[in-house]
Formats: structure tokens, C-alpha cells, sequence
């Protein structure tokens, strides 16, 4: 499992090249380039040039004012999400026309990569939860983080010391509602499906102790606790101590993930609309201003 690989297309990237007049002949032609190769091949317009699959393009924008003349037309997968987005001027002052294509950066993660981001590792972990062990350590503190934000969106979640490679003394979280409630969290990622032991929610203990926080969360990815580590939460002398402990395993922490659920792409290519009133009103355009969010 640790070979799997998430694709995606990033939220914030995209490449830029000024067409020129021949591509736009071929294109009208009803060809298109290959934008994976810059220009090594053609491919028929309709198709997506990432999956080969048949992809939608429709127009989104237009404005006009005398011989001046603006367009953009979009093209989008539904397959794969990859997307492009084609401006055309006319101006007669300057020249005939121009284009310029704008485009999705495909790119390829590890499921064990430290770098994969968070969202599309939560969106992939909904359908393949089994590879949630794969994660690395920080990703794991990061998908919790990311989890707990959602599932608590009026309080504040935050890093104990700084970051996700910092030391925390025992510590990784801390989801803070008010001055009466705030919860410390440790995070156990673990690359089997064992039992969590008994020892490390007895550290987190102390941990809470040292740090002078009286309520805490244990997060861990093995399928479940010990017998004697669920026995900590009820302990008399704790309670007696005003100390609160919640136990999260593998199962409830992937209903939360499943309650939360992930939240929609941020895409570039919205962004072309934004100086623009003119935008198609077509169903499947509709369709892709509601998938996508546009800030």
C-alpha cells in the first residue's frame, strides 16, 4: 500500500503559454495540442489530454466593445478533473488576435508522502481508509488537526509547540473553546493495526499533568486500545482530580473524517470570471460553479 499514488491537480497552480496562430488554425480545425508534451502532438478537441477520456468545453465569458473582443471557453474533464482554459483577443489596433492557454499541473503523490496535502489526502482516505497506516507521522498530526477544525469549526485548533516537527512534550494539539474548556491531543500514527498500549496514554497522562491541562484527547490509527489503556478514562483518582480523557481509535476517528467529509477544490480557473458579468449560464456549467469553490 505504501506505493499508492494520489493524482491531483493543485488548487493554486497552473501553466501559461501564448498560442499562436498556427495552434489556433488547428485548433479551429478541430484539433488541439498536446499541452502534457508543449506541442509534441495533436489531439482532437473534445478529448482530454491527460486520460484521453471526452471532455466538455464550453464558453464562460465573453466581453466586447467596439472592435475589441474577449473570450474564454473552458475545458474540463469529468473523469480525472483536469481542466484548461483558453483567452482569445481580437484587437484590431494590435493585431488580429491572440491567445493564451492556461492549464491543470498534474501531480503525483505517494500516500506516505510527507508533502501530499492534506485535502486530497482526506478525500483519497474516505475511499481507501485501509492505507491510513501508510501515512507518515506529521501527515497524521496534520490530518487530525485538519479533521478536528471541521468537526469543531467555533473553536481553535492549533499546534502545542509551534509545528508538526517541533518537540511538544508529549503534546501535539490543542483544541481551545474557552478558558474552561481546553483539550490537549497526542496523535499515535501506526503503521500496523495493533493495539494501542497501555504506556503511552499512561505518558499523555503525565504529559497533561506537567503541562497543566486538565482535558485530553488520544488520538491513535491502531484499531483499537488495550483493555487496561480503556480502563484510564473511568480511574477514580483522575476523576477525583478534575481530569477528563476521551480515547479515539482508528474506527471512530474515520467516522469523523466521514461526518466532516472534505470540503470542496479550491480551482484557478474560476478566477477567470472574476472581471466578468458574461458567464454561461449552460446546467453543466452551473454544475461546475457549485463543485468548485471559487475563493
Amino acid at each position: 500500500m505504501t506505493g499508492a499514488e494520489i493524482v491531483y491537480y493543485p488548487e493554486s497552480e497552473v501553466v501559461l503559454r501564448q498560442a499562436t496562430p498556427r495552434w489556433w488554425q488547428q485548433k479551429q480545425q478541430g484539433y488541439r495540442w498536446d499541452r502534457r508534451n508543449e506541442g509534441s502532438k495533436k489531439v482532437k478537441a473534445g478529448v482530454c489530454v491527460v486520460c484521453m477520456r471526452s471532455c466538455k468545453t464550453v464558453d464562460f465569458g465573453r466581453y466586447e466593445t467596439g472592435g475589441y473582443r474577449r473570450y474564454f471557453d473552458l475545458d474540463h474533464c469529468d473523469a480525472c478533473k483536469w481542466w484548461g482554459v483558453t483567452e482569445t483577443v481580437y484587437d484590431p489596433d494590435v493585431r488580429p488576435f491572440s491567445a493564451q492557454i492556461s492549464w491543470g499541473i498534474l501531480k503525483r503523490f505517494a500516500v506516505s508522502a510527507p508533502d501530499a496535502p492534506v485535502r486530497i489526502l482526506r478525500e483519497y482516505l474516505l475511499k481507501n481508509y485501509s492505507a491510513v497506516g501508510c501515512i507518515s507521522a506529521g501527515k497524521a498530526e496534520e490530518l487530525v488537526l485538519s479533521v478536528f477544525r471541521d468537526v469543531f469549526p467555533k473553536a481553535k485548533v492549533y499546534y502545542f509547540r509551534g509545528g508538526v516537527y517541533t518537540a511538544d512534550e508529549g503534546i501535539d494539539l490543542v483544541l481551545f473553546h474557552d478558558e474552561a474548556n481546553v483539550f490537549a491531543i497526542q496523535v499515535k500514527r501506526r503503521t500496523s493495526r495493533r493495539s494501542e498500549p497501555v504506556e503511552a496514554v499512561r505518558s499523555f497522562v503525565a504529559a497533561l499533568m506537567l503541562n497543566g491541562i486538565r482535558k485530553g484527547i488520544y488520538v491513535s490509527l491502531a484499531s483499537r486500545f488495550t483493555k487496561l489503556a480503556e480502563k484510564i478514562p473511568g480511574n477514580a483518582h483522575l476523576k477525583e482530580l478534575g481530569f477528563e480523557l476521551q480515547l479515539v481509535d482508528s474506527e471512530k476517528f474515520y467516522a469523523l473524517l466521514r461526518e466532516c467529509g472534505c470540503r470542496p477544490p479550491i480551482s484557478p480557473w474560476p478566477v477567470f470570471m472574476n472581471d466578468y458579468d458574461s458567464c454561461s449560464d449552460e446546467p453543466y456549467f452551473k454544475r461546475l460553479k457549485e463543485e468548485y469553490r471559487t475563493h
